[in-house]
């Protein structure tokens, strides 16, 4: 499968407690946005014949209980073939740490030399300046839901990797429009 990770702030209620992952907008908002783009995927792709069925699982980039956390976080990682990491806090004013440490490992692992390292912020927050430099898509929160400022620019740029990823994988097959050969003019000369 082609696999998907986000690394996001988990939503805190009143008590500071962390909001359950079914009533988590932020997490909802994420994986609608994440979905349609993998959906219009599927669609173009069963227009290709394709060695292998696509498949596409997109999940939460978090530790399991009872494992030394950084080890299960390191192993999500490097399986990863699309990281989205929203280094925002909970109410969009500042940074995640969690998130930073998170982006820090996949840097340390060469996902930052890979397309399929998605880097979410805040607009107008300012990256920490080792990051200067990084490509970033910035969002503003509405009712703890991201809104993209370039959302046709975000969904573009995860649609063209994952068909890339696709199409490596035998999952999209080659395009069935064929091509049409152009003469050259001056080959009559």
């Amino acid at each position: 499968p082609i696999e998907i990770y986000v690394s996001y702030p988990w939503a805190k209620d009143e008590k500071n407690e962390t909001i359950s992952v079914r009533s988590d907008d932020r997490w909802k908002g994420l994986r609608k946005l994440i979905n349609s783009v993998c959906n219009e995927v599927i669609i173009r792709a069963k227009k290709r014949r394709s060695i292998t069925a696509l498949d596409i699982r997109i999940r939460r980039l978090r530790g399991c209980h009872g494992q030394f956390l950084l080890n299960t976080l390191t192993n999500r990682i490097k399986r990863s073939d699309i990281l989205i990491m929203d280094i925002g806090n909970d109410a969009g004013d500042g940074l995640n740490h969690n998130v930073l440490i998170e982006l820090g490992m996949a840097i340390g692992l060469s996902k930052f030399d890979s397309k399929g390292l998605f880097v979410l912020k805040p607009v107008h927050l300012p990256l920490p300046s080792d990051l200067n430099g990084l490509l970033t898509t910035e969002y503003k929160l509405d009712k703890r839901t991201i809104v993209p400022i370039d959302l046709v620019g975000f969904r573009a740029a995860l649609r063209a990797v994952l068909f890339e990823i696709g199409q490596k994988r035998d999952m999209i097959g080659p395009s069935q429009t064929p091509e049409i050969e152009i003469e050259d003019e001056e080959a009559d000369v």
